[in-house]
């Protein structure tokens, strides 16, 4: 029997993920052309046997297991090449062999996503900020920058001396 794989790419790895909960007696095997797995889950024996679709680098690949699923995280050899079209060789369907769309980043969407950061990679929001107004020299108008912001102190005296007064109103 067959368990549930799952498959997404990045441009350098492959995630794969085989959905099994509580696997015993797992044996993966990562061949650069290949990759077996075979265990038992809830009694039952499961395994599989995939020819891949181009070379990979089993000793730079990672894997984790949970209570869940045994996750993969493969390693492409060629850096340079393109997306591949499936993760099998062969151009068959494989009923238990599914694309993770979950974890899938199409090409473009991933050179949107970097050219969107603006080099800027891990900081939500900065894509469109102008850093030409930092470090000209001479003075920095923080005020300007601020939007006005140092305005903010003088509303926050008004607004607790209000409270204050409303304070002293409901006393008496």
């Amino acid at each position: 029997r067959h368990p549930e794989v799952l498959w997404a790419q990045r441009p350098e790895t492959l995630l794969v993920t085989i959905n099994l909960r509580d696997i015993k007696n797992e044996k993966v095997t990562l061949l650069p052309d290949r990759l077996t797995f075979s265990g038992t889950a809830n009694g039952t024996e499961y395994a599989f046997d995939i020819e891949l679709f181009a070379e990979v680098v089993p000793e730079e690949s990672k894997q984790a297991k949970t209570d869940y699923s045994l996750h993969m995280i493969i390693k492409k050899k060629a850096e340079d090449e393109p997306y591949w079209p499936r993760l099998t060789k062969e151009k068959v369907k494989l009923a238990y062999l599914r694309t993770d769309f979950d974890r899938w980043v199409d090409e473009d969407e991933l050179e949107e996503q970097e050219g969107a950061a603006g080099g800027m990679q891990g900081f939500p929001g900065m894509e469109g900020m102008d850093f030409s107004q930092f470090g000209q020299g001479g003075d920095m108008n923080f005020d300007a920058m601020m939007g006005g912001a140092g305005d903010m102190e003088d509303e926050e005296e008004e607004e607790e001396e209000d409270a204050a007064a409303d304070k002293a109103e409901a006393k008496q």
